[in-house]
């Protein structure tokens, strides 16, 4: 009986389910159970004990993955996406290249020390999870190099601390990644860590990786927000979206692209920043760096300050005046 995969149709878990029901392997009547409920909606017994089988055998369906698996989805019997939480090595190396993995589609990784870093790069860059679909969490250097140095993968969304990808590293280190076949197919990319740098990334739409991107997450000090949206009408043009949040997580600015021109969306929520070396109120700081686009570069512009939201218009003249200038 050849194992199970992500890319499997129906009829063959189902000939997967019925192998493992002869061998009194409680997966196959877990199978059996997922593949009815997708085709006839969930019902109230059926659902029950696939949860019930779910919760006796978890140890079992889930093998040597177990120890790892803060959480998992499931889909027709199998792991589909999982929550990682790495506390020992060894766990790590009793789940490298476990059959098991080819059906996850989506990995996060919520928890693991650096001392983990070379165990998880092996387990992530292994060929069971070549057809992974999107990584999450504070990914290791290693692996992140050697999944952009490898070959092309079908990887779509890769959110990630800053690691390899930061400031810290020497522009060559950063775009060998970004130049590299392996992350080429990324749709989503995202930075959970703030960018010390607002130009650290604005070649990236210049590179393989970039020019396929359609939507980037980054975190930028308040005073590199400029440097951004003008990348977003220059070299980043082809994304559809692109999400500026600040160093502290209290303001988050996003552009998206649904017509002609972009629609933004400010969420600043101090009412006094400190904006380059100087205490700013919001709604200046905001119209500030409005003024330094364009006019007539965005479609239209949304602005909540403090918890109150202003569509368009604000109690501050100077934002007032920044907003319909940047909209005409």
């Amino acid at each position: 009986m050849r194992e199970a995969t992500r890319d499997d149709d129906d009829a063959t878990r189902q000939v997967i389910a019925d192998a493992l029901t002869e061998r009194g392997d409680p997966r196959g009547e877990l199978i059996a159970l997922d593949l009815r409920l997708k085709a006839d909606g969930s019902r109230g017994p059926l659902l029950e004990r696939a949860r019930e089988l779910r919760s006796l055998h978890l140890a079992h369906l889930l093998g040597p993955l177990a120890p790892l698996v803060q959480d998992a989805t499931w889909d027709r019997g199998y792991a589909e996406h999982v929550v990682l939480a790495v506390k020992h090595d060894p766990d790590l190396v009793a789940a490298t290249g476990s059959p098991l993995w080819r059906t996850v589609r989506s990995i996060d990784v919520v928890r693991h020390h650096r001392r983990h870093d070379g165990h998880l790069t092996h387990l992530l860059a292994h060929d069971v999870l070549f057809g992974l679909r999107s990584l999450r969490g504070h990914l290791p250097d290693s692996l992140l190099v050697q999944l952009a140095r490898g070959p092309a993968r079908p990887l779509e969304t890769l959110v990630c601390g800053r690691g390899s990808l930061g400031p810290h590293q020497d522009d060559a280190v950063t775009r060998e990644l970004f130049d590299g076949p392996g992350l080429a197919g990324l749709r989503t990319l995202a930075f959970d860590e703030p960018l010390e740098d607002g130009a650290t990334l604005a070649w990236i739409g210049e590179t393989p990786v970039g020019a396929g991107l359609t939507s980037l997450d980054v975190s930028a000090p308040f005073e590199d927000l400029p440097a951004w949206m003008h990348a977003f009408v220059g070299p980043l043009a082809h994304l559809d979206r692109l999400r500026i949040g600040s160093m502290l997580g209290t303001n988050v600015w996003v552009l998206e692209r649904g017509g002609a021109r972009p629609h933004l969306t400010a969420q600043v929520r101090l009412a006094l920043l400190t904006v380059w070396r100087r205490a700013i109120r919001s709604d200046l700081a905001v119209a500030e760096v409005l003024d330094t686009l364009p006019a007539g570069s965005l479609d239209r512009v949304d602005v909540q300050i403090g918890g109150g939201h202003r569509a368009t218009r604000s109690s501050g003249q100077a934002l007032d005046d920044a907003i319909q200038r940047v909209t005409r």
